[in-house]
């Protein structure tokens, strides 16, 4: 299945691209009339682009020109399809990421958990020279329509085929769309 729409983001594997992140999967979302996915799209951003940055980048918040060189990338993709908005961070590191069960003192490893708790779904995907993190979040109905998106009717042939195998058809799109990068 071919998204509606796609936006793409390079940015430099540091503490900042968090921000950027976030400004832009807010910018998108409204132009795309999404403004209510906004919130907690940013905020699920905000993790995986942190956990990008923390695997492959400076993580010190004014790092020394010396550390700079060589300093790995991280991209960011939005997908709009149908009923879904599909946030996907690529990084160098092949480590598969870790869901942590944090304690409650703890100031870390509540990153993938929030992630899990405000997605439909989310996993990630072995890729060339890395790894790509995505998490799934719904689309209302009725956020489509006030997005200006073609709606199906009922009776269409489209309602008539069989619903695909959605977890690898997702998989497959989002295969898809890192390749297209």
């Amino acid at each position: 299945m071919t998204p509606h729409a796609a936006e793409d983001l390079t940015l430099a594997a540091v503490l900042s691209a968090v921000r950027f992140s976030r400004t832009f999967v807010h910018h998108i979302l409204r132009q795309w009339g999404l403004p209510s996915l906004a919130e907690d799209s940013e905020l699920v951003i905000s993790e995986l682009v942190t956990n990008a940055v923390q695997a492959t980048g400076v993580t010190e918040a004014k790092p020394r020109w010396s550390q700079l060189a060589g300093l790995a990338t991280i991209h960011v993709r939005l997908l709009l399809f149908e009923r879904s908005v599909v946030l996907a961070v690529w990084d160098r590191n092949p480590a598969a990421p870790v869901l942590k069960d944090a304690g409650m003192d703890s100031e870390n490893g509540r990153g993938l958990p929030i992630v899990a708790a405000l997605c439909e779904r989310w996993d990630y995907l072995p890729v060339k020279d890395g790894k790509c993190v995505w998490a799934e979040l719904a689309v209302q109905p009725d956020a489509l329509a006030s997005a200006g998106l073609p709606r199906r009717t009922p009776g269409s042939p489209a309602t008539l085929a069989p619903e695909p195998n959605t977890d690898l058809e997702l998989l497959r799109r989002v295969h898809q769309a890192l390749k297209d990068l």
